[in-house]
């Protein structure tokens, strides 16, 4: 660690505190490799629905993994599982958006980072569809965030491209 100096003698203690992590729906274990190197942050649980991915993502990261939001909603509730840092979400926030505030509500986390897998570009043949379809997700996503400015958090959304920010596809994201 790095030394820190006072007028007083050295510190060798880092100052800045580790912030927990919970991960929804983040995969295979995207948070907790992420996070991996960086001394600041640490996933600390994590709730994937997917069996299979659920465990393989508990055998890449060791991270306690709970299968379903209401059991973790739970635990948070009533103190078994601490209340986290950071909340990072990753689902279709157009259909699961009151799964997220379930958990926010519960985690009360002092950061959330939030990314929707709606499909938000054009996927079928008609045109008209893909308007609609992508209009009723922006819909939802503008009362997600007027629902979480409400709650005091500062909120900041954008739509990326995954392969302008050194993805392999061209994965687009509400974030």
């Amino acid at each position: 660690p790095p030394l820190v100096f006072t007028d007083k003698k050295a510190r060798t203690d880092d100052p800045v505190p580790a912030y927990s992590v919970l991960s929804v729906g983040g995969g295979i274990g995207t948070d907790a490799m992420a996070t991996a190197d960086f001394d600041h942050m640490k996933v600390t649980i994590a709730c994937e629905s997917d069996e299979k991915t659920a465990k393989l993502a508990q055998n890449r990261t060791g991270t306690p993994m709970y299968r379903c939001t209401r059991e973790l909603v739970d635990h948070l509730r009533s103190g078994k599982i601490k209340q986290p840092d950071v909340l990072s979400y990753t689902g279709e926030l157009s259909r699961d958006h009151d799964d997220l505030l379930r958990v926010i509500d519960a985690a009360s986390p002092t950061v959330i980072m939030a990314e929707s897998t709606d499909q938000i570009t054009g996927i079928s043949t008609s045109d008209a569809v893909d308007a609609a379809r992508i209009k009723d997700t922006q819909h939802s996503n503008i009362k997600l965030e007027a629902i979480l400015h409400k709650q005091g958090y500062v909120v900041e959304s954008a739509t990326l491209n995954a392969s302008e920010h050194g993805g392999h596809t061209a994965n687009t994201r509400y974030i």
